[in-house]
């Protein structure tokens, strides 16, 4: 991996910090996009082809597009025209879509406030080639689901969004109660329920959710929560597939999802005891229990001594009980091998009392025997 040169003249003290940055999709231009705690909206593109030896990244468009409020989400998405849709919202309840069919002169589509009082926390696309977006936002504490220009979809999914997959519509999982859920899909302004999941168990307290995240293609939902258990839902018949317990609860895990060909991974992190730990767990794609789930490896990151290692405890146990089988199995040899020393012992320990040399000739013959 080598650097690329960038503007360093990004006047850091005028546009503030940066809070969130994408990428424009593979089928378009390489245009990276990021939004300021003050409002400035940026687009970087890469040069054209020249005697460079690397590829150079040029500052083609800068605009503010909140006044006073931070930029708090970004999505792209290409339009029926092949042309790159930017949505962006901001602090202060607005959404903004543009059409970059050049990086240095992007066009407005619309710009609209959102419901009253909703901030937005993340847009997305829910067809490709159309220019609806689909908006989530917090109101007072509680998250909300909005359509295109900000009108409100349904009551039913104002409880607390915590996933939205985009692409050929929206997928959304809702959480109704705590460690109940159901997933909804939106298409073309209509959201329709698809199935119910469930994480609580007989004689287990329900779990409150920290992440959910798309596994497996596509196949599996994945909800991590805060008893340190990773539910892996089977996304077809709504049952859980695994039950993959953290060395501990952990109050904010995080987790991801990836495939390969042959394999399906599933990684995880979490704190235990003040310090941080991964788990990396896969299976065949074609598994079907919870037993055919393998953690692969664990990577730990301490800022002081190392963490115990994941079973310790049992190699520990393991240990002292093969030493005591092993130190019974040499007193046996010891005693078949010597007779004087069996012979001594049973005097000894079950004998009738005997003088002081009776004793002595007995430890002199034993020690004759050795």
């Amino acid at each position: 991996m080598r650097p690329v040169p960038v503007p360093t003249d990004f006047g850091f003290w005028s546009r503030g910090t940066v809070v969130c940055a994408k990428w424009a999709p593979e089928r378009s231009p390489p245009i990276l996009a990021f939004g300021t705690s003050t409002g400035c909206l940026t687009l970087w593109s890469q040069e054209s082809a020249g005697v460079q030896a690397v590829p150079l990244m040029a500052e083609r468009f800068q605009r503010q597009v909140s006044t006073a409020e931070a930029v708090t989400c970004l999505n792209w998405s290409i339009s029926a025209t092949q042309i790159p849709l930017l949505a962006v919202g901001t602090n202060d309840g607005y959404i903004h879509l543009l059409l970059i069919q050049d990086a240095k002169d992007p066009k407005t589509i619309w710009s609209v406030e959102c419901h009253p009082y909703v901030r937005p926390l993340q847009v997305g696309f829910p067809t490709v080639g159309r220019d609806e977006v689909l908006i989530l936002g917090r109101d007072h504490g509680d998250i909300v689901l909005l359509g295109v220009k900000g009108n409100p979809l349904s009551s039913s999914a104002a409880n607390a969004i915590l996933s939205l997959e985009t692409g050929d519509g929206a997928e959304l999982v809702v959480q109704e109660l705590a460690g109940a859920y159901r997933i909804h899909h939106y298409r073309h302004g209509k959201l329709a329920h698809i199935r119910e999941l469930v994480t609580g168990q007989k004689g287990f307290p329900p779990a409150n959710t920290r992440q959910v995240r798309s596994g497996d293609g596509g196949r599996e939902v994945l909800i991590a929560s805060d008893h340190g258990i990773i539910y892996v839902f089977d996304k077809l018949s709504g049952k859980i597939a695994f039950k993959l317990r953290l060395r501990s609860s952990s109050s904010s895990p995080a987790i991801t999802a990836g495939t390969t060909p042959q394999w399906a991974f599933i990684a995880s992190s979490g704190v235990y005891k003040g310090k941080g730990f991964i788990n990396v767990w896969r299976r065949p794609r074609t598994a079907v229990s919870a037993t055919d789930a393998v953690c692969l490896s664990v990577a730990r990151k301490s800022t002081t001594e190392p963490m115990p290692k994941s079973g310790s405890r049992a190699v520990f146990f393991a240990i002292l009980i093969w030493s005591a089988v092993g130190l019974l199995a040499f007193i046996n040899v010891m005693l078949e091998t010597f007779p004087a020393i069996k012979q001594w012992i049973l005097q000894a320990r079950f004998g009738a009392p005997q003088t002081a040399s009776k004793a002595r000739i007995s430890w002199a013959k034993f020690m004759t025997e050795l």
